[in-house]
């Protein structure tokens, strides 16, 4: 016999059948259901077969309706009592009925069969739609469908890729049909000499891969239509570059969020790091080309801060201004009617401009933060002097000291003279400097 092999994989999950004795016209109708006829509901599918010299089997699948549960089916007509009757329900919604011969004795030419479908528990429903037929004759299969039903389709082919060399592939193919079946193959498309061991599913995946290989797939449908995916071709490089969309981003003090763009040259997998608590990476692994999505919380202090994401050697940079705060002379009390305000160390300010005063021996000072009672300053002055710090210890009566960061020392402050123009002494080096716009 020439079966095809869903015919013969069929013989299993049987259910409970009839096969019943040849007979013709209207009283087919009664045979084989016996006292299940008053006790469940059926349908009469009638076929006519003229083949040739008659199949020795007969697969048929039909689609059940939605929440029908069948329990067994029941063959009349012409059908040669020798046959058996095999009955299975497939994932999908699917009925196979399948009818052969054990002799492989061809079934005579037309014979009209009738197929009844008995559901569990007695309910009614609609007439089951016949979606395939497969005809095993003795020289051979014929593949014959009920009009209408849709013919396999591959909906997506799998795509070429480039991976790093030891890295893991996959790749995909998406398909319609009727119970379909994958295999993929490996080389050239169309060479079926190198299937791949497990390769059975619509998607493949390789551990690692080594070198530049190509992968294509082959769909079949239950009733052995086969179609070809197009081939993709991973290549495997040794050197992976990846790189950042924008690589910097200054932002204002409150929170916020962004996205950074990141380009691959291979497909291979990658995690990005935040090196700050209040910089976080919400979104930010990937295979090959993608993006990081971050967040980041307000900046309560009045000092920009600085954040990196990092990719291995890759970096993006987010400076986040600081907050401007009250004046730090809020405590101090005011000459009537004017914004001048007296520090017991640090003398005369007018901050009406906060956080730019005015002081009445050094000029226009902006100070960036303040601590508790004005007892610690930092302030920047003209020139390179940069971030300057000093305070109620070190800025006195007795001496006026504070550090320079851009000089990186401490400098001794002679005040008075023209708030413009200003002399320090550089401690380190015991050498005076006038500071100018």
């Amino acid at each position: 016999m020439f079966f095809r092999s869903p015919v013969l994989l069929s013989r299993v999950l049987k259910s409970s059948v009839v096969l019943a004795a040849p007979l013709w016209g209207d009283a087919v109708t009664q045979v084989g259901l016996g006292d299940a006829a008053g006790t469940a509901p059926y349908v009469e599918v009638p076929f006519f077969f003229v083949s040739g010299e008659g199949p020795v089997a007969m697969q048929f699948d039909f689609a059940v309706p939605q929440g029908v549960d069948l329990e067994s089916v029941v063959v009349g007509g012409g059908v040669p009592t020798d046959h058996q009757l095999d009955f299975e329900v497939l994932e999908g919604g699917l009925a196979r009925v399948v009818l052969y011969s054990p002799t492989n004795e061809l079934m005579p030419d037309g014979r009209l069969l009738s197929l009844r479908f008995h559901a569990q528990g007695g309910g009614s429903f609609p007439e089951p739609d016949l979606v395939a037929m497969v005809f095993s004759n003795a020289d051979g299969v014929r593949i014959d469908r009920a009009p209408g039903f849709p013919q396999p389709a591959i909906l997506a082919h799998p795509q070429s890729q480039v991976v790093a060399a030891g890295t893991g592939v996959s790749l995909s193919v998406a398909a319609s049909g009727v119970d379909i079946a994958f295999q993929w193959y490996r080389g050239a498309f169309g060479q079926t000499g190198n299937p791949v061991a497990g390769g059975t599913a619509a998607t493949l995946h390789v551990a690692a891969i080594a070198e530049t290989t190509t992968f294509w797939a082959r769909v079949t449908d239950a009733f052995g239509v086969s179609l070809d995916s197009a081939a993709a071709t991973v290549t495997v490089v040794d050197t992976v570059e990846i790189s950042m969309d924008p690589t910097w981003r200054e932002v204002e003090a409150p929170s916020g969020g962004g996205v950074v763009a990141v380009t691959a040259t291979a497909a291979v997998p990658w995690t990005a790091v935040s090196d700050a608590d209040w910089l976080a990476v919400v979104a930010g692994s990937g295979t090959g080309s993608g993006e990081i999505e971050y967040t980041y919380t307000a900046n309560p202090g009045f000092f920009p801060r600085v954040g990196t994401i990092s990719i291995g050697e890759t970096v993006f940079t987010l400076m986040q201004a600081g907050s401007e705060p009250e004046s730090i002379f809020r405590h101090l009390p005011t000459v009537g009617g004017t914004a001048w305000r007296e520090s017991e160390w640090f003398g005369w300010v007018d901050d009406s401009d906060w956080p730019w005063v005015w002081h009445d021996e050094h000029g226009w000072l902006r100070f960036y933060i303040a601590g508790t009672e004005d007892e610690t300053l930092f302030y920047s002055i003209f020139g390179d002097l940069g971030w300057v710090f000093t305070g109620k210890t070190l800025y006195n009566e007795s001496h006026t000291l504070l550090y320079s960061h851009g000089r990186g020392a401490w400098l001794h402050y002679s005040p008075g003279g023209n708030p413009w123009s200003r002399s320090f002494l550089n401690l380190n080096s015991n050498t005076t400097f006038v500071v100018s716009p």
